[in-house]
């Protein structure tokens, strides 16, 4: 597709589309559907201008194949709740837009839009990590009450010296290898456990003092993730095993005069995507590059 459609009017289309639904993703905590089925739009126009002009389906079929790739990838993260409908919608327009080349994958190379996904996972979570720091220093007050709550559980003081005694173990093991990559190995494991334990705490901290929050039900939009079930007259309206609030519900909830839900509030995430894709802009197929400077 890309003898047809140049690459960088590719990149000019997903930066601008990255761009508006980061801002409205701040705002909102939203990206509008029209700006995600608009790239799609634009992503399958491409592929098949492109077919047109080339006469092959192939530029048509990788977009397609693209926006399916996008789906399936988008619908893991948002089932597991790991991103919203509106981030799951954007990597199927960055799918239909670079396309998902079957000849390429036969050919033993790396799609463009793999390489896309991965640099979006791990720009995403350096990003999740800023951002936690953020919330962590906005609400620090009531972030340090209840972490060191938190750290007085008695479950916690268990995991906290079950954690301890591994990590000893693991540490002496490793002095007692012959082998210097089983000793790095070890002692990798037991930093990881360590801090897990702790990144485990903190996250479940930031969560409730920082991320969940009473809305009125005039301020709640669809995809919005109830806390708590919500219950008129022994009749549950909506909770937390709903992919989100709908529509439907949220209509349901006025007219039956309920007036705050609570709500868990998630991370702006489209500037995680932006970040990732900026990463890909600046260093192209760098995943397709590892690997053949490796292998």
């Amino acid at each position: 597709m890309y003898e047809v459609i140049p690459l960088w009017l590719i990149h000019a289309v997903s930066i601008i589309g990255l761009i508006l639904g980061s801002i409205t993703d701040f705002k909102t905590r939203e990206v509008p559907d029209f700006l995600n089925f608009s790239l799609i739009a634009i992503g399958i126009v491409f592929g098949a201008v492109a077919s047109i002009v080339s006469w092959t389906i192939w530029p048509v079929l990788s977009s397609l194949v693209g926006l399916g790739a996008g789906y399936l990838f988008g619908a893991a993260m948002f089932y597991t709740r790991q991103w919203g409908g509106g981030d799951a919608k954007m990597l199927m327009g960055l799918g239909a837009l670079q396309g998902l080349g079957i000849l390429t994958i036969i050919n033993g190379s790396i799609p463009l839009f793999a390489t896309t996904i991965l640099s979006i996972l791990i720009a995403g979570a350096f990003y999740g990590l800023l951002y936690a720091g953020y919330l962590i220093i906005k609400h620090w007050t009531n972030f340090k009450k209840e972490f060191k709550k938190a750290n007085r559980e008695k479950k916690q003081i268990r995991r906290r010296v079950i954690t301890i005694i591994t990590v000893v173990l693991l540490i002496l093991i490793s002095f007692l290898m012959p082998d210097r990559t089983l000793q790095t190995i070890l002692i990798a494991m037991a930093f990881l456990l360590f801090f897990g334990v702790y990144s485990l705490v903190i996250s479940r901290t930031i969560e409730k003092t920082c991320m969940i929050k009473m809305l009125s039900v005039g301020e709640l939009t669809e995809g919005d993730w109830i806390v708590e079930d919500v219950l008129v007259k022994g009749k549950k309206i909506c909770g937390p095993k709903d992919l989100g609030i709908s529509e439907k519900q949220i209509k349901e909830l006025h007219k039956l005069n309920v007036r705050k839900v609570k709500v868990k509030e998630g991370i702006p995430f489209i500037p995680g995507f932006l970040l990732g894709y900026i990463v890909i802009i600046i260093f192209g197929n760098w995943l397709q590059a590892l690997i053949l400077a490796l292998f």
